[in-house]
C-alpha cells in the first residue's frame, strides 16, 4: 500500500476521531474555537479609513491571517439594464456595501489572538489589544495593499455575532498607501510575468458530503509558483471543515499540511491554507467533519512569479447606456425612499479567473442635482476607489465622473476564486428618485497569462489554449424600443498547430430571477493580424455558418472546439450561481450557458464573412429570433508569419427581419492596449516542464494524447 494510501487512512480515522471527541450535533463547530470580539473603527484607530484592510494574529509563532468582517452600510442598486425599461421597479434592489471610509461607529468583528504577540509583525500597521473578561487578545491591522497574503486575511462585509471587549488599546500606524501604479501593457509577446490564477478542483467541486466523509483532489503547479493555496467558494455550506494536503516534489512528499477552516454564510471565499511555492504535486482531500450534510466548493488560487509567458490580453466592453427614471414613476418604490438617495448603478458581466494587471475604464455623466463631487468604485463588495467628477463642457447641468482604476494586485485574491465577486461593478452613491438621468459606460482589461505553463513548453503544441477573450455586453431595455436585451457575447481565439480558430458564443444574463433576450441582435468583429514588425499580415477566415443551440441530438462535450471554448463557462456559472446562496446582500448577476453535459443541435443562422480591406477580416453573426444560448465556429489562416492578432473594432446591430442599425462600440487601427484585445501567434516549444492545461478548461486535465482539442470531462482532476 502506497505511502498517501496509508496517510488517507490515517487522516479519516483521525478525522473521525475529531468528531467523537467534540461530540458535535450537526450544524455546530468545534466548541473550542473562539468567537469573534466586535469593536467600533473609532476603538481601533481606523476611522477614517477605506474598508480594504487586512488582519493578522500571532499564535504558535507565526503570524496567520484572522477572519474579520465590516459592518455594511444600507444603498440601492440599479441594476443595468433593468432600471431603464418600462417596468424600472424590476432594477430597483437593496442592498448593502463597505463603507467607503468607515466612520468612528462602523463595527469590525475580528478573530483575535490569545495574550500580545511576541514577535515584529511583518509589516506596518496597528495592533490592537483588547480585554474581554479579564482576559488579553490582541489583533494586528494593515492595508491590504501592504500585506503579505500569507500572514493575512482582508476583512470582508458582514456583522457576523461577536463580543464587545471590555477594554481596547492602539499602538502604531497605518502604512501609507502603497501607488496603484497603472502601467499599461505593453506589446511584448514573450515577457516574465507575475501574476495571479484560480481554478477549481473538479472531484471536490459541488459535492455533497455526509458526515465524516472527505472528497479527495490532486493538482500540480509549475516551477515559478509563489505560493498555493486551497479555497472555499461560496456556496459552501456554512461550517467548519477540515483539510489533508500532502505536497510531493520529484517523488518525494515534502511536507503536510492539515487543520480546520471554517466557512461563514457571508463569505464569498475562504482560504484555508497557503502551502509555499515551487513545482509540486498536491494530493488531499476536504473532510465534513461536523455537519450532517454539507456541499463544498473547492478551488486552488496559485501566484506566480517572473514567469516567461505569452501575453495574453482580454477585453469587456460596453456601449454606453443612457438611464432615465421618469418623474411620474412611483411604482414599488423602496419603502424608505431615503435608500433612493444612496443609489449605486450597477453593471453586470465583469468575470475574470487570471491576472497580471486589472483595470477599470469608468464613465458616468449625471445630473449635478443628483451627486456629490465624489463618487464610489466597487467591484462586488470590493472597494476599489473614489473618483471626482467634472462639470460637463457642453452641458453644465451636469457632472462627468471618468477614470481609469488600476486594482492593486493583493486584492486579486479576493477577485479570482469567484471568479468577479459575482460579476458586478458599481458606482455612487447617486440620488435615483424619480427625474434621475444619466449615462453609463464601464470597460475592463486584463492582462494575463495563456496558460500555467511557461511559454515555449511543448503543451503549447499538443493542445487548444485561448490566446485572448473579447467580451462584448449588450443591453437595452428601452420604452418604445428594444426591451428586455441583456447578455454578453464571448469571442475566445484559440490556437494549436493544426490551425487557429475563433468561437463566438452568446450567453443571456439572469439578473435577480430575470432572463435577459438575445433575439434580433447583430455583432461585427473586425480582426486583424500583425507580424514582429508590427506590419499588417493577410488574413482570411471561413465559416460553414452552424450555430449550435440547446437540442437533444449531440452532448456539447464532444463537439470540437466549443466543447474547448465553453468549458471555463460551464464551470464560473456554477461558480456565481453557488455564490447566490451566501448571505452577502451585494448583487450575483449570473448567466445561462450551454453546458458540457448538456445536449445541442444544430440550426441555420445568419453568420458570415467580409473583408474592407486586404487586412482585414470582419466576422459577422445574428441571433435571429433566438433567446437562448448560441455558438458558432471560425477558421483563420494568416498569409505571412504573424505574431499578433487584435481586435480592432466591434459594432452592435439593432435588427429586424430585414436589416439592421449597426452602431460602433469602439474602433482602433491597431494594437492599442489596454483597449484593445490582443494575442499572441504561434508557438515556439523547446522543452516539457508543465504538461497541465489548467485555465483554458477552467479545471486542471490529466495529459492525455487523444481529443486535445476538446475539453473533456473524464480528464478533469
Amino acid at each position: 500500500m502506497d505511502t498517501y494510501r496509508v496517510a488517507k487512512i490515517a487522516t479519516l480515522l483521525a478525522w473521525a476521531l475529531v468528531v467523537l471527541a467534540y461530540g458535535q450535533p450537526p450544524q455546530q463547530t468545534p466548541s473550542s474555537e473562539m468567537g469573534f470580539i466586535c469593536a467600533t473603527a473609532g476603538e481601533l484607530g481606523v476611522a477614517g479609513e477605506p474598508p480594504n484592510l487586512a488582519f493578522s494574529v500571532f499564535e504558535k509563532g507565526v503570524w496567520r491571517p484572522a477572519d474579520a468582517f465590516i459592518e455594511p452600510e444600507n444603498v440601492t442598486f440599479l441594476l443595468v439594464p433593468l432600471i431603464n425599461g418600462d417596468k424600472p421597479e424590476r432594477g430597483i434592489v437593496q442592498g448593502q456595501l463597505p463603507p467607503s471610509v468607515l466612520k468612528n461607529e462602523t463595527v469590525i468583528c475580528f478573530k483575535a489572538g490569545r495574550g500580545s504577540p511576541r514577535a515584529k509583525p511583518p509589516v506596518e500597521g496597528k495592533l490592537a489589544v483588547v480585554k474581554r473578561q479579564g482576559m488579553v487578545y490582541h489583533v494586528f491591522i494593515t492595508r491590504a495593499d501592504a500585506a503579505p497574503h500569507a500572514n493575512f486575511s482582508i476583512a470582508q462585509m458582514g456583522r457576523p455575532h461577536g463580543e464587545r471587549p471590555d477594554e481596547v488599546k492602539t499602538e502604531g500606524a497605518l502604512p501609507k498607501s502603497v501607488p496603484r501604479g497603472g502601467g499599461e501593457a505593453t506589446a511584448q509577446l514573450i515577457t516574465g510575468m507575475t501574476y495571479w490564477a484560480t481554478f477549481k478542483l473538479y472531484k471536490a467541486f459541488n459535492k455533497t458530503l455526509g458526515l465524516g466523509q472527505c472528497a479527495e483532489f490532486e493538482f500540480d503547479v509549475p516551477a515559478e509558483t509563489a505560493d498555493v493555496a486551497l479555497a472555499l467558494l461560496g456556496g459552501t455550506t456554512p461550517g467548519t471543515y477540515g483539510y489533508y494536503v500532502e505536497k510531493w516534489q520529484n517523488g518525494v512528499k515534502k511536507a503536510t499540511f492539515t487543520g480546520t477552516t471554517t466557512v461563514y454564510s457571508e463569505s464569498p471565499q475562504t482560504i484555508a491554507v497557503w502551502m509555499g511555492g515551487g513545482r509540486a504535486t498536491y494530493k488531499g482531500r476536504i473532510c465534513n467533519s461536523y455537519l450532517s450534510s454539507a456541499t463544498v466548493y473547492t478551488a486552488v488560487l496559485v501566484k506566480v512569479s517572473n514567469q516567461q509567458q505569452y501575453l495574453r490580453h482580454d477585453t469587456t466592453k460596453m456601449p454606453k447606456i443612457g438611464i432615465h427614471l421618469s418623474t411620474l414613476f412611483d411604482s414599488k418604490l423602496p419603502e424608505n425612499t431615503r435608500l433612493l438617495k444612496n443609489s449605486y448603478v450597477a453593471v453586470p458581466g465583469f468575470i475574470v479567473d487570471a491576472a497580471s494587471q486589472i483595470t477599470v475604464d469608468v464613465y458616468l455623466r449625471v445630473l449635478k442635482s443628483r451627486a456629490s463631487s465624489t463618487l464610489n468604485l466597487y467591484w462586488g463588495s470590493l472597494y476599489l476607489g473614489s473618483v471626482t467628477g467634472y462639470t460637463d463642457p457642453s452641458d453644465s447641468n451636469y457632472l462627468i465622473f471618468k477614470a481609469r482604476v488600476t486594482i492593486p494586485d493583493n486584492l486579486y485574491m479576493v477577485l479570482l476564486p469567484t471568479n468577479g465577486l459575482g460579476s458586478v461593478i458599481s458606482i455612487g452613491p447617486v440620488d435615483a428618485s424619480p427625474g434621475f438621468d444619466a449615462e453609463v459606460q464601464i470597460w475592463l482589461y486584463v492582462r494575463r497569462p495563456v496558460e500555467l505553463a511557461p511559454a515555449g513548453d511543448q503543451l503549447y503544441t499538443s493542445a487548444y489554449t485561448k490566446r485572448f477573450r473579447e467580451t462584448t455586453l449588450i443591453f437595452y431595455d428601452v420604452v418604445g424600443g428594444p426591451s428586455g436585451i441583456a447578455f454578453m457575447t464571448q469571442l475566445e481565439y484559440m490556437e494549436w498547430p493544426r490551425g487557429y480558430r475563433i468561437v463566438l458564443g452568446t450567453q443571456p444574463l439572469v439578473i435577480d430571477g430575470w432572463t435577459g433576450k438575445s433575439n434580433f441582435i447583430g455583432l461585427r468583429y473586425y480582426i486583424k493580424a500583425f507580424d514582429s514588425n508590427s506590419r499588417p499580415v493577410r488574413i482570411t477566415a471561413g465559416t460553414d455558418g452552424i450555430v449550435y443551440k440547446s437540442g437533444s441530438n449531440t452532448l456539447l462535450e464532444m463537439i470540437r472546439d466549443v466543447s474547448t471554448a465553453l468549458s471555463f463557462y460551464d464551470l464560473a456559472k456554477s461558480t456565481i450561481d453557488a455564490l447566490k446562496k451566501t448571505t452577502a446582500s451585494f448583487p450575483v448577476i449570473g448567466y445561462v450557458t450551454l453546458l458540457l453535459s448538456s445536449y445541442v443541435d444544430t440550426v441555420s443562422a445568419d453568420v458570415k464573412v467580409y473583408y474592407p480591406d486586404l487586412y482585414t477580416a470582419v466576422l459577422e453573426f445574428k441571433t435571429g429570433g433566438y433567446n437562448e444560448p448560441l455558438s458558432t465556429v471560425y477558421l483563420l489562416s494568416f498569409e505571412g508569419p504573424a505574431d499578433t492578432i487584435v481586435v480592432t473594432r466591434v459594432e452592435v446591430g439593432l435588427c429586424d427581419s430585414i436589416s439592421c442599425y449597426w452602431m460602433p462600440i469602439f474602433s482602433a487601427e491597431g494594437p492599442a492596449l489596454p483597449i484593445t484585445t490582443l494575442g499572441h501567434v504561434g508557438t515556439s516549444s523547446s522543452f516539457n516542464a508543465f504538461p497541465y492545461r489548467t485555465l483554458t478548461c477552467g479545471v486542471q486535465e490529466i495529459p492525455h494524447s487523444q481529443d486535445p482539442d476538446y475539453c473533456l470531462r473524464q480528464y478533469f482532476r
